[in-house]
């Protein structure tokens, strides 16, 4: 039998954007904050 576990909202779909699009930058970023952070001095172009 397999099983598998669910991650996050997946009733909503709004919220479950907003889950994978902080779950993605989670994944590819290691600076604690999340997706929507206002940008640093040091990272503003």
């Amino acid at each position: 039998m397999l099983k598998y576990i669910r991650k996050g909202p997946f009733e909503d779909v709004e919220e479950t954007e907003k889950w994978m699009a902080k779950h993605q930058h989670q994944l590819r970023t290691h600076d604690g904050k999340g997706p929507f952070a206002p940008l640093s001095e040091e990272q503003l172009p």
